[in-house]
C-alpha cells in the first residue's frame, strides 16, 4: 500500500507554490521581483520531454522577471538528453534565465557540452560567477550597472566539483562573488545547503541564498538522514536580520518514482511583475524540429490564494553565523516554485 502511495504521489503534476521574502537593499525599482526557481528536475529515464514541457507550460504563465535552475539538470549525457531538455529553450523571463550545476552534472563528467546545450536554449550558465541585473536589463561580470539600481546574481559550481576533482571547476566563492558590492543586493545559487553553510560563513554578505538537493527527503526513512546531514532542510530559513535561505524541495524526484513522507502539495496564483510590458516570448529553435511537441498534457492544478505577507510565512532560524544583523528596511521578492510535495 505504501509502494502504491508513493508512486501516486510522484505521478502527480508539480504545484506552484509562491513564497515572499523580505530583502534587504532591493532597488526600489525591482520590488516585487519575481524569480521561478526550478532544481532537481533529474532528466532521465522517468523525467522526459513530455514531463519537461509540462514543467515549462506551469511557469511561462507566471511572467517571471529572473528563472534559475539550481542545479541537478540531468542524470546523463547531453547527447542522450537533447531532446528531453529542449522545451527549456521555450522558457520565458524577462531578465533571462540562469543555471548552475549539482553534483549529478558531474557524475556524468559532460558539462562542457551542457552549457553548449543550455547556452544554445538561452539559458545561461554561472560557473563561479556573478551577473548584475538591472530592472531593464543585465551586465556581466564586475560592470557597473546603472547607478545603485541593479542587483548581484551569482552561482557557483557544486561541491562535488571539489570531491571529483574536476578540472576548471569547483566552489569558487572569491571568483563568484568578489566583484559584488555589500551596498548591493546579493543573491547566490548553489546547488547544496552545505554550500549554502560555506558560503554564510565565508560571505556574510548574501541576502539570499538559493538550495536545492534535499528532495524534502523525497522517501521515508531516507528523509530522517537528509534532515540530519543538511544545514537546511527544506522551506524558508532566516539566519539573522537581513539573511535568509531558501531550499526547494525539487520540481521533480531522482530516481525511483516514488515520494513519501514529505509533505502536501500547496498551489498558489501569479503577483504582479517587476517587469509588466515584458515583451512576448521569442520563438527558439528546437534541436529537431521536426519532432513536435505533446499537446494531451494533463490540466494544472487549479490556483489558490496568495499569501498576503512576509510576516505569514512561517520562518525557521538558524544560527547567526558570525554575521552581522543591522537595522534594515526590506522590499520584497517573490519566489515562485514549481515543485514536487514539501
Amino acid at each position: 500500500m505504501l509502494s502504491v502511495m508513493g508512486l501516486l504521489n510522484a505521478a502527480q503534476p508539480p504545484a506552484v507554490k509562491i513564497v515572499a521574502v523580505p530583502i534587504h537593499q532591493l532597488p526600489a525599482s525591482m520590488n516585487n521581483l519575481k524569480i521561478v526557481f526550478l532544481s532537481d528536475i533529474h532528466l532521465g529515464p522517468t523525467m522526459g520531454r513530455t514531463k519537461m514541457q509540462l514543467s515549462v507550460r506551469m511557469v511561462n504563465p507566471l511572467e517571471s522577471d529572473i528563472t534559475v535552475i539550481v542545479g541537478d539538470l540531468s542524470d546523463s549525457e547531453a547527447s542522450v538528453l537533447r531532446m528531453a531538455v529542449a522545451p527549456l529553450g521555450q522558457l520565458h523571463s524577462c531578465l533571462d534565465t540562469y543555471f548552475v550545476t549539482g553534483n549529478h552534472e558531474y557524475y556524468t563528467s559532460d558539462i562542457t557540452n551542457w552549457f553548449a546545450l543550455l547556452e544554445s536554449l538561452h539559458i545561461w550558465p554561472l560557473h563561479s560567477e556573478n551577473i548584475n541585473i538591472s530592472a531593464t536589463g543585465t551586465q556581466h561580470g564586475d560592470g557597473e550597472g546603472k547607478g545603485n539600481d541593479w542587483i548581484c546574481l551569482a552561482g557557483v559550481d557544486d561541491i562535488a566539483a571539489d570531491i571529483l576533482h574536476y578540472s576548471d571547476h569547483g566552489m569558487n566563492l572569491s571568483k563568484a562573488l568578489g566583484s559584488c558590492s555589500p551596498d548591493h543586493t546579493t543573491i547566490l545559487l548553489a546547488h547544496q545547503p552545505l554550500a549554502a553553510k560555506r558560503a554564510l560563513q565565508e560571505w556574510p554578505d548574501i541576502n539570499l541564498i538559493l538550495s536545492g538537493h534535499t528532495h524534502s527527503g523525497h522517501l521515508f526513512p531516507w528523509n530522517v538522514a537528509a534532515y540530519l546531514l543538511n544545514p537546511f532542510f527544506v522551506g524558508l530559513y532566516q539566519v539573522v536580520q537581513a539573511i535568509f535561505v531558501y531550499v526547494s524541495p525539487g520540481t521533480a524526484y531522482y530516481g525511483i518514482p516514488m515520494q513519501l513522507g514529505s509533505g502536501d502539495h500547496r498551489a498558489h496564483p501569479a503577483a504582479r511583475s517587476l517587469s509588466q510590458h515584458c515583451p512576448s516570448a521569442p520563438a527558439l529553435p528546437w534541436p529537431s524540429p521536426s519532432i513536435p511537441l505533446k499537446s494531451d498534457l494533463p490540466a494544472l492544478p487549479p490556483p489558490q490564494p496568495l499569501l498576503p505577507s512576509p510576516a505569514d510565512i512561517p520562518l525557521v532560524t538558524k544560527p547567526d553565523m558570525n554575521s552581522k544583523a543591522t537595522t534594515v528596511t526590506y522590499k520584497r521578492t517573490d519566489i515562485y516554485l514549481p515543485a514536487g510535495v514539501e
